[in-house]
């Protein structure tokens, strides 16, 4: 870590801070260090963890392209990654004090949190490792010495059980849905439901973004839409190049 960090030795040491991406690269893909050491772990870095690597997945694509397009911003758009061990050695590469540069060895690690996060990363420094190397990420490293047992497993669960955000809450934040919401009010004087968790009104009221999603699919010139609807309602909430939300809700559509 050689930008600002902290860390805590009470009651268990830790040690928060940002690591460059290409770092993560080389923790799990074996990449040289410039010094001609492999030390890639692969999926070994995630024996603790409740999963391996998914692959490419959508999330994991828009990861691995949010490091290339944006590596500057990206430690802004990332939640973090989550590393314990059974240990931490800590070396200074000047001032022994806290922010100044340091190097950290830890003894039996395992990511156990944000497993998709490293392997993306390597996939990223695979097409271009000089824009990885200016992305970095805030990583929370956890000592479990002199903590007591099943301590290390609660941290396994507790990172990966917190509340699961689904594509569609992120619509709750596109002003194109308040403005629906607007329009039902004043020209049909009906109800509008876009948050997840709002109980839907009933159909003589309103609906709900799903139902217009669904129905707006349905009649959309793209057969193609209604198709992917009926597989999956999960498909109406994908952005961009391919997926349906754009063609659907990228021009405002009325309230009627």
């Amino acid at each position: 870590m050689d930008r600002e960090w902290y860390s805590r030795e009470t009651p268990y040491k830790a040690v928060i801070g940002e690591v460059s991406a290409d770092q993560l690269a080389r923790w799990y893909g074996g990449l040289s260090d410039g010094e001609g050491h492999d030390k890639g772990h692969g999926e070994c870095l995630y024996d603790r963890n409740v999963r391996k690597t998914l692959g490419l997945t959508g999330v994991n694509r828009t990861v691995v392209e949010s490091m290339l397009d944006d590596p500057e911003g990206f430690l802004y758009r990332h939640n973090g990654i989550t590393v314990q061990c059974d240990r931490v050695e800590q070396e200074y590469h000047a001032k022994r004090a806290v922010g100044q540069p340091t190097t950290l060895t830890l003894h039996n690690a395992s990511v156990v949190n944000g497993a998709q996060t490293v392997s993306s990363a390597f996939r990223a420094y695979e097409r271009d490792p000089e824009a990885v190397a200016d992305a970095y990420v805030l990583v929370r490293i956890i000592s479990l010495e002199g903590a007591p047992e099943g301590f290390g497993r609660s941290i396994t669960k507790a990172t990966n059980t917190q509340n699961h955000m689904e594509r569609r809450d992120f619509i709750a934040i596109d002003t194109v849905q308040s403005e629906i919401q607007k329009d039902f009010s004043l020209s049909l004087d009906k109800e509008y439901v876009f948050r997840r968790g709002e109980l839907d009104p009933a159909p003589e009221s309103g609906c709900s973004v799903t139902e217009a999603a669904t129905a707006l699919a349905c009649m959309h010139r793209d057969s193609s839409l209604a198709v992917r609807v009926k597989g999956s309602t999960n498909a109406l909430w994908e952005e961009g190049r391919g997926g349906a939300y754009t063609p659907l809700f990228g021009q405002q559509p009325s309230a009627q």
